[in-house]
Order: C-alpha cells, then sequence, then structure tokens
C-alpha cells in the first residue's frame, strides 16, 4: 500500500496548517523515473534492495544516503571477506582440479601461504596503515586453516577448470547498467559452466531464489543475464567456513558440485510450474530479474516489504519511518 507522507490528523495546530495551505500531503510511493543517461549506483545491491524494499533502493542509491562506518579495531567483516576472496584469486587462477590434486601436503601448505601473503600485501598497499605484524599474523593463520579446509571440498569435485576469476562484466538491464563481478567460473568436463560465489558466512542466502521477488539476486543475474550464450549447469554459493563448508545451490543434474542437487530434487522449493526444467530456470530468473530492474528504471518507492526482519541489515532504515507506517495501518483498519 502507498504511504502517505503526513503529519498527525488529531494535532490542531496542523489542521489549521493544513487548512491554510502551509502544509501539502503527498504520496512518496513513487519517484522521478530514472532519466535516460542517468547513472544509478550500487550494482546487484541496487536489485537486491528494490526487491526487498523499493524505498530502501531509492533512498541509499538514488538519492546516495547512507551510515557513518562503524569503527573497528582491526579487520572488520568486510575486510576479511575481500581477504579470502584475493586469497582464494590466487589460488585459482589459471588452475584446475586437476593441479590440485597434484600437489603433496607440503607443496599445498606453501601454495597456502604464498596466496595468503599475496592477499595481505595487496591490503596492506591500499590500506591506510599496514596491518600491525601480530594482527597480520593472525589472519594469515585464519585465512590458512579456510583455505587448507575448503580445498578438501574442492578436492572431492569431478574434472573442473577455472576459466575466470573477479571476471567483472557490465550488464544493461532494462536500461540500468549493472556492473556484475563474477567471483568464479569453472567449466566442468564436459564443456558446460558452473558459476560460483564465494561466502565466508553460514547463513544459506539461496533462499529466495525460487520467489517473485528474488532478494538474493547475484547469482541468478550472472546464470540468467551475465552468459546467455554459454551452457551454465550449476549455480552455487561457496561457504567457506571452517564448521560446515558446503556448495549450496542448483544444478541441471546431480554431481556436477559435492552436496549441490539437481532441479528436479528440489521440487519443494522450485515448483514444477514456474520452473519445468532448466533452461526454464533461467528464463524465469532472466524476467523476475528484469521485473525488478523495470521497477527502478519507473520510480517504484514504497515502503512495502514481505517481513520486517528482512530490512535488518538496510542502511537507511530511519528513512521508512516504519513507526509511521505501523501508525497509518492501524489507523485505517
Amino acid at each position: 500500500m502507498p504511504f502517505v507522507v503526513s503529519l498527525s490528523n488529531h494535532d490542531a495546530p496542523f489542521d489549521r496548517l493544513r487548512a491554510n495551505g502551509g502544509i501539502e500531503r503527498l504520496i512518496d510511493a513513487r519517484a522521478p523515473a530514472v532519466a535516460p543517461g542517468e547513472s544509478v549506483r550500487g550494482g546487484t545491491g541496487l536489485l537486491a534492495a528494490q526487491a526487498t524494499c523499493p524505498a530502501w533502493a531509492f533512498h541509499q542509491y538514488r538519492l546516495g544516503a547512507a551510515v557513518l562506518p562503524a569503527p573497528t579495531f582491526g579487520l572488520d567483516a568486510l575486510a576479511r571477506g575481500s581477504l579470502l576472496h584475493a586469497a582464494l584469486e590466487a589460488f585459482w587462477r589459471g588452475r584446475g582440479l586437476a593441479e590440485l590434486r597434484a600437489m603433496d601436503g607440503n607443496t599445498r601448505e606453501a601454495e597456502i601461504a604464498r596466496v595468503v601473503a599475496l592477499a595481505l600485501d595487496e591490503y596492506d598497499r591500499e590500506a591506510v596503515a599496514p596491518l600491525a605484524p601480530r594482527l597480520r599474523g593472525l589472519e594469515a593463520q585464519r585465512l590458512a586453516e579456510l583455505l587448507a579446509t575448503w580445498l578438501e571440498v574442492e578436492a572431492t569435485r569431478g574434472e573442473f577448470r577455472v576459466l575466470a576469476c573477479e571476471d567483472r562484466q557490465r550488464l544493461d538491464i532494462e536500461g540500468l547498467a549493472i556492473t556484475v563481478v563474477v567471483d568464479r567460473v569453472d567449466q566442468l568436463a564436459d564443456g558446460r559452466l558452473a558459476i560460483i560465489d564465494y561466502k565466508s558466512g553460514r547463513s544459506d542466502r539461496t533462499k529466495t531464489w525460487a520467489d517473485a521477488r528474488i532478494t538474493e539476486p547475484q547469482l541468478p543475474i550472472y546464470a540468467a543475464l551475465a552468459f546467455p550464450d554459454r551452457a551454465v549447469a550449476a549455480v552455487a554459493l561457496a561457504r567457506v567456513t571452517r564448521e560446515d563448508p558446503a556448495f549450496l545451490g542448483v544444478a541441471e543434474e546431480g554431481g556436477l558440485l559435492p552436496g549441490v542437487a539437481a532441479l528436479d530434487d528440489q521440487r519443494r522449493r522450485f515448483g514444477a510450474a514456474d520452473f519445468p526444467d532448466w533452461p526454464a530456470l533461467r528464463a524465469c530468473w532472466a524476467e523476475r530479474i528484469r521485473d525488478v530492474a523495470r521497477e527502478v528504471k519507473d520510480g517504484v518507492a514504497a515502503v512495502v516489504f514481505e517481513d520486517e526482519k528482512d530490512l535488518q541489515y538496510c542502511e537507511v532504515k530511519p528513512l521508512l519511518r516504519l513507526a509511521e507506517r505501523r501508525q497509518q495501518m492501524e489507523d485505517e483498519r
């Protein structure tokens, strides 16, 4: 429902101002449409926010509202995630399963130490100040343990070769220029592709992939729009954690990635009516993502969401005026 911006109808002074034309009622459910040539930042984050709550996307990505970064001692979660990505990129670039299996224990350990050092050196070059030696040592140990655990998972896979790491592409989605960065693209033994995105958290971010509004659209965008002319056979998050590392996703058939079930074996999530087969899955993802992009382009900016818990990580939540929205809904009952 549209959220009407107004002051309380029960406040007499404001009633007098309204009667004299001093207060205007505005419906803020629609913003100006994106003008031709207008650049809207945000990439996949823009589409994720729009799918969750259109007002979130409008305030943060079109108006540029942001929170001040919280001060942290040492490395925050974003920096740690970037270090993990950098180390994995350095390890896998130009390699595949054959190279991994050819390493004995000592060789693999040395290679892990090398790529971890490369990632930390890159961080120090770009940081305001380099990491203190003690903190660097602790982070090197953490990264080495993560990579060692994760490579054991990778070693159980069938034949593959890494085609691209941190591959940046610029897509036009309904007139919006969206930049995406694919963590990794693997070529399987039969030439088909597996698209992989690293995650260092434990949450399952694939849960909305069958929803009409995909609030975690990054991998569906890659699978449906970034490689339209290639045979993509699997799409998965790589949960790189010391406890319970795993691939999470969906595949054209079973056995392509450890633990990733075929589409036909996930019918409780991907109903046959919307996703009868693998090509239909990719086509449905493409259309649903385009629908959300069209909302951004048309200026849809209402405070609408399925569950307020979905706004847990919204950076502009105060601008959504949730308390006023609750009051408006109560007044209309």
